[in-house]
């Protein structure tokens, strides 16, 4: 676990915040909630474009120490945190207002070796649930970014031999909304949604159904070991 240098200012999105220093974030929680905890001072962009129903899927815990692990996170779509990160409303310099959706290009098409790449990658899946490592109901996945990744997991959520399973991934792409839409992909934990506004405007349009399905949590590869932490090292 990384430890972060001193931060004098940080600038933090979101879609609200209350006078008593709740801070409901937007698409990235990323290391937001430490930046909110360690920065001198913050400014805060108040983006009314987002869905004030995110806070609907965003579950922050905040880890101080390598082996501190909070109770209850038990399974993949177990939910322990706050729907909000929380900042000390002093050190708030500004509120900056605005209404824009979040720039994200789309990946282009799998190209033939993307494609053969993922065919190998669910066979050997395949072959592992018949030599019995993985089990019939399978298991949950973790996928990395781009057009590999893209590719498989669209391989993966066409696949009729796959069921359908969950996953834990850094961002969530555009590739794995129509795959959690029509039910394969039960459910994502991420720390953000990197996905096209058509995409976005799709999961906001229908959040009864997505915000059961998708858990935005902090990156924890940053997360700051407090000294006064029990559990500290």
């Amino acid at each position: 676990m990384n430890r972060l240098r001193p931060v004098d200012t940080a600038i933090i999105e979101a879609c609200d915040i209350t006078p008593d220093g709740k801070v409901y974030l937007t698409t990235a929680i990323g290391i937001s909630p430490i930046l909110l905890e360690k920065a001198s001072k913050i400014i805060i962009e108040l983006n009314s474009f987002h869905s004030p129903r995110l806070r609907e899927i965003i579950d922050v815990v905040v880890l101080h120490g390598t082996n501190s692990w909070p109770k209850g996170l038990d399974t993949p779509m177990s939910r322990v945190g706050k729907p909000y990160a929380q900042v000390d409303p002093s050190k708030v310099i500004g509120v900056v207002k605005n209404n824009e959706p979040d720039e994200v290009a789309e990946f282009s098409d799998s190209d033939e070796t993307c494609v053969k790449i993922a065919q190998n990658v669910e066979k050997f899946l395949l072959d592992e649930m018949i030599k019995g490592s993985i089990p019939k109901t399978f298991l949950p996945t973790q996928s990395g970014v781009g057009n590999i990744g893209n590719a498989v997991m669209k391989q993966l959520g066409e696949s009729k031999e796959i069921p359908p399973f969950y996953m834990y991934t850094d961002v969530l792409q555009d590739s794995l909304i129509p795959i959690m839409h029509c039910g394969k992909l039960l459910g994502a934990i991420t720390c953000a949604l990197t996905v096209t506004t058509k995409s976005l405007n799709e999961v906001y349009s229908n959040m009864d159904y997505f915000a059961k399905r998708i858990v935005l949590r902090p990156h924890r590869k940053y997360q700051i070991i407090s000294s006064h932490h029990p559990n500290s090292e």
